[in-house]
């Protein structure tokens, strides 16, 4: 089968290959990727910054597609169901993470694409490491929900956790959103659909026309730069003062954290989805202290978002194809991340 292979740890030692169809063993799902999404972080490992150390590995941890097989001891899963990954490998099971079903935090977890063969391929192996202990590491796609659409429930899952859960929106309240790449497209999205006043979307002047667009149609009311506009003089005028009740930093570097606490009404939440490795920032820390605002780190989602978001793409209530501005054959995978990194997509979605 064709594949998409990072064969070294360098910038751009990343192949086209044909490598065997994954053998399944008995507790083991194999599943026909019919749609793979490009995501930042996989081009990042295109790069050479990715953090997974194993090579060769199959890329690509953002698809869905068919059951293809099944192995003899799994009963949930069928030839032909349509179903998306939420790209778990493998789980100890045993850890306090996984005792509370906290999956994604387990310090064992193995994701495909990033320590297990991927979704860059006409076929992925869905180990017994990952289905035994979390059932819900496969989900279920609706029939009426295209599976180029199901292939990218990954950044609105992120959103509906960073928004709904962990900032805890009421309906009728403001955010703001920091970046408007697919996680922050997807956070947007998740706060227009839980009834958000006012989603104000934070952008650099150089941010595309095609970005900005796509924030307006996922949800954004108001878009302010933050490199030629005052900002924060803005978001206080939109909220008569009082400053958002979340703000959602997918930007990520710590330059912006700065505006995220001039931006965040007093007893607020600041969550962060975007990250940087710079050093702590000891003024606004303790700014955040005085004046009560919670910073929440965010990383991922869980069965919850998921489940909740599926059901408000199949009600009508949030629309994620604004994110996909590209459909390719897999064999064009270069020619994909050329678009990603020349911003000229949002999404690339890849057909093996």
């Amino acid at each position: 089968m064709l594949s998409v292979v990072r064969y070294g740890l360098g910038k751009g030692e990343v192949e086209l290959r044909e490598v065997p169809i994954p053998q399944i063993g008995e507790g083991d799902v194999l599943l026909r990727v019919h749609s793979a999404g490009l995501c930042g972080s996989d081009i990042n490992t295109y790069m050479g910054r990715g953090s997974g150390k194993i090579v060769p590995l199959i890329m690509g941890h953002e698809f869905a597609g068919t059951v293809a097989a099944v192995g003899r001891r799994v009963t949930r899963w069928k030839e032909g169901d349509r179903v998306v990954s939420d790209n778990t490998g493998a789980v100890c099971g045993s850890c306090y993470a996984c005792m509370r079903g906290e999956y994604l935090q387990c310090p064992n977890r193995l994701g495909l694409g990033g320590a297990i063969d991927g979704g860059f391929a006409e076929y992925v192996r869905i180990p017994e490491q990952a289905l035994s202990p979390f059932p819900n590491c496969l989900w279920r796609v609706p029939d009426d929900m295209p599976l180029e659409v199901a292939a990218i429930l990954d950044p609105p899952a992120n959103g509906y956790n960073a928004i709904i859960q962990q900032g805890g929106l009421i309906a009728g309240e403001t955010v703001a959103v920091l970046g408007v790449g697919p996680l922050g497209l997807g956070g947007i999205g998740a706060a227009s659909a839980a009834g958000a006043s006012k989603v104000i979307a934070l952008v650099r002047a150089s941010t595309s026309a095609l970005h900005r667009e796509a924030a307006r149609k996922m949800g954004a009311t108001h878009i302010i730069e933050t490199d030629t506009q005052d900002a924060r003089a803005e978001v206080l005028r939109l909220t008569e003062g009082e400053g958002v009740a979340i703000t959602n930093n997918c930007a990520g570097p710590a330059s912006t954290f700065p505006l995220c606490v001039d931006i965040t009404r007093n007893g607020g939440k600041i969550v962060m989805t975007g990250y940087d490795w710079e050093h702590p920032l000891n003024h606004e820390i303790t700014t955040m202290t005085d004046r009560n605002i919670s910073l929440v780190g965010h990383m991922g989602y869980n069965p919850t978002s998921w489940r909740n978001v599926i059901r408000l793409i199949e009600a009508g209530n949030l629309d994620i194809r604004p994110m996909i501005t590209h459909e390719l054959p897999l064999k064009d995978f270069h020619e994909g991340v050329r678009l990603m990194q020349n911003r000229q997509a949002i999404k690339v979605i890849f057909h093996p």
